[in-house]
């Protein structure tokens, strides 16, 4: 019986010492939301880890798949999200019936017609619709400005959209807008997060897209697994959840965040030339590069040379170039960052590629 109680007494500290762990990293996570975006007792109150609770999963209906794109803004959507980390907190999202995101700015100017592509940071995750910097450029430019910006997109995947919407409606200038160190990483993926996406991958020795994915496969957005018993605590568990998503890394035990590499998938360097070439082709009279950062900007080795690269490649084309870097550089975090820009972030930003489109 002794080496039972041995066992037992074993389990009995390991249990101590994760409920301690779990409980002093709920603690740092709560002064660390204070110090960098702003205070919520989520993480303390509820049991629900709260980053698993995506805003995107809720059954809000704001996506619907697509065969070129993967999946897109859902037509008419019209809802206002709020969130349990207090990242979203009463933003008005409304997508208009062409997919866009709407500006909300009344009454709509007209005139020659502009096209901002992207990620979240173009979408604008976290504000209003008249938060984000297209509808503040909309209005500082007194043009229309239609974001086509999609959370979760890669820079490949933001100019295929381009693409799609510009054969649909004649541009001016069309702007790309870049998170450094994040966008093109995404492009290699056929899955990221539970969403189908064309990865741009290397066959005959050139980049090129590969066909979009099924969306309904296991896993999915759109046909989520079932919780297993390693998700339910990936779930409630904070450590559980930090040691899945910085140790195993795309283990999918969430049931809904499928996230797969494509086999062929080409290097970024060659997803950042592809990118280049396919804005290039664009039918409209001006292009446009910004290039965004998250609050870390360019601490990492990374986003250093990623930086150098676009900027590099980009004025070898003739491109317009944004850099949002030096704008943002020695502000308060938690004024321009909270996760997302801040609506003082996306207020830097448009003023930013304002003063350039006007140059």
């Amino acid at each position: 019986m002794s080496w039972i109680r041995l066992i037992a007494g074993n389990l009995l500290v390991l249990g101590i010492l994760l409920l301690t762990a779990e409980v002093l990293l709920r603690v740092g996570w709560t002064v660390r939301g204070c110090v960098v975006a702003r205070c919520s007792g989520a993480y303390l109150t509820q049991i629900t880890n709260p980053d698993v609770l995506d805003f995107t999963a809720t059954g809000l209906g704001l996506t619907r798949p697509d065969k070129t794109l993967g999946y897109v803004p859902r037509e008419s959507f019209d809802a206002r999200i709020s969130d349990a980390r207090g990242a979203w907190v009463d933003a008005q999202v409304s997508i208009t019936p062409e997919g866009l995101r709407a500006n909300d700015n009344q009454p709509r100017p007209t005139g020659a017609r502009l096209l901002a592509v992207g990620d979240s940071f173009t979408f604008g995750a976290q504000v209003s619709n008249h938060e984000t910097w297209p509808a503040c450029l909309e209005r500082r430019l007194s043009q229309p400005v239609d974001n086509g910006g999609v959370f979760g997109y890669g820079a490949a995947q933001a100019v295929r959209r381009a693409m799609v919407l510009s054969a649909q409606q004649s541009y001016h200038t069309a702007i790309l807008s870049v998170l450094v160190g994040a966008d093109l990483i995404r492009d290699r993926h056929n899955y990221l997060g539970g969403y189908p996406r064309p990865a741009v991958i290397r066959t005959q020795g050139r980049a090129t897209w590969a066909p979009t994915p099924d969306p309904m496969r296991a896993g999915t957005k759109y046909n989520p697994l079932g919780l297993t018993a390693s998700g339910a605590l990936y779930q409630h568990s904070l450590l559980a959840f930090l040691i899945a998503k910085h140790l195993i890394g795309g283990v999918d035990v969430h049931g809904d965040r499928l996230t797969v590499v494509h086999p062929d998938a080409a290097d970024e360097d060659v997803i950042l030339d592809f990118v280049l070439a396919q804005l290039a082709q664009l039918n409209v009279t001006r292009k446009v590069l910004v290039l965004q950062y998250a609050s870390d900007l360019d601490t990492t080795q990374h986003v250093i040379r990623e930086r150098r690269r676009w900027l590099a490649a980009a004025r070898d084309r003739g491109l317009t170039v944004v850099d949002t870097l030096e704008a943002l550089k020695g502000k308060v975090r938690k004024a321009i960052w909270r996760g997302h820009h801040t609506p003082r972030g996306n207020e830097i930003v448009c003023t930013v590629v304002h003063s350039a489109l006007m140059r």
